[in-house]
């Protein structure tokens, strides 16, 4: 099961513990936001109506007897009190970061937005017209460039180990493997291959490789066909070395694949879900002693582009899928710092 599935399944499920009123929420926007989304806003709103009925504002018993009316009713100061909650209450021995309770208030902005703005009842009007989250305001997390871009440089692959790293999976990986574990590393090997070239050779995110499908892969222009945020559609080139790894893949499969039929899967046939694609990454780059995960392969991918292109914004943001070029000017900032160091060699 995919991610997506996987998230709507867990939507299903969830949807009936509240109130008709979220019910109309996510039937609104089950096709617009993506399920990772709309399930993260139900968690969202799971512990704000428990909130509520701990602290008694609501006197109902359970979430789904929580009214319309004490939404519309809390105060500002409630509505304070909950957030304040959100950043004083300790989850296994952490307090929640200032971007986790942001995200609780978007989570929040946007019930509230659809309750006063976009729902429409029988009368033609929203369920009623007070929005107390206008009033609450969102601290951002100021951070400079320099900082997250030293963020992104903590244990990526610089130079020519991204090259150093396929050679190693693909020639030297199963010589440190047991008998047994080999027999399944073959057995998997070229689909693996596969998956990690092409996250170092198209700097993709992890959720659009695991809902790539068979019909998505343009042999002809050398491009995929993927899902960015917010569903948005996207073709992104790939290099020939990619390419040539999902024909291998694809070539050797033991059971043929239809153009629906996602590109990664299990030996069941299933598309392979975003968990296993983590636990792999970190099985071989922690093999080849610089762990990491997907989203480290993709900033590989990002810096490495950033010097090949002499800091392009466009091509990057391009190719990386960004809606704004603060996002891209990371990539620059890194690969600045990667080539003094490389210069200063030269001293040496």
């Amino acid at each position: 099961m995919n991610q997506k599935d996987y998230y709507k399944r867990k939507i299903n499920d969830n949807i009936k513990n509240f109130p008709s009123y979220i019910e109309d929420f996510l039937d609104t926007y089950y096709d617009i936001l993506s399920p990772l989304t709309l399930h993260r806003y139900l968690e969202t709103y799971t512990v704000f109506f428990n909130w509520l009925i701990s602290e008694t504002i609501s006197e109902a018993e359970n979430m789904k007897e929580v009214t319309i009316t004490t939404l519309e009713n809390l105060s500002k100061k409630e509505m304070e009190s909950f957030f304040k909650h959100l950043s004083r209450e300790e989850i296994n021995g952490k307090y929640r970061s200032q971007t986790t309770i942001n995200n609780y208030k978007a989570a929040m902005r946007s019930l509230y937005k659809f309750l006063t703005v976009t729902s429409e009842q029988e009368n033609g009007k929203p369920y009623f017209e007070r929005n107390v989250m206008l009033k609450i305001p969102i601290n951002r997390v100021k951070e400079t460039l320099s900082s997250r871009s030293k963020k992104i440089s903590e244990k990526i692959f610089l130079d020519s180990q991204d090259e150093d790293f396929l050679n190693y999976i693909e020639y030297d990986y199963e010589k440190t493997l047991s008998k047994h574990a080999k027999t399944f590393f073959l057995r998997d090997k070229k689909r693996d291959l596969a998956i990690l070239t092409l996250f170092l050779r198209s700097g993709i995110r992890v959720n659009e490789l695991a809902s790539l499908k068979i019909k998505d892969v343009d042999y002809k222009n050398g491009e995929i066909n993927v899902i960015r945020k917010g569903n948005k559609t996207d073709s992104v080139l790939i290099t020939n070395s990619a390419l040539s790894k999902i024909v291998d893949y694809l070539d050797n499969q033991p059971f043929e694949l239809g153009r629906e039929d996602y590109l990664f899967v299990t030996k069941n046939k299933k598309g392979i879900t975003i968990r296993a694609i983590q636990k792999l990454v970190m099985k071989y780059t922690e093999s080849y002693n610089i762990p990491m995960s997907p989203h480290k392969l993709r900033h590989s991918y990002g810096t490495k582009l950033a010097q090949k292109t002499n800091g392009n914004i466009p091509i990057i943001m391009t190719q990386m899928g960004h809606s704004n070029s603060d996002t891209s000017m990371l990539y620059i900032n890194e690969s600045k710092k990667i080539i003094k160091k490389t210069i200063e060699k030269l001293d040496e």
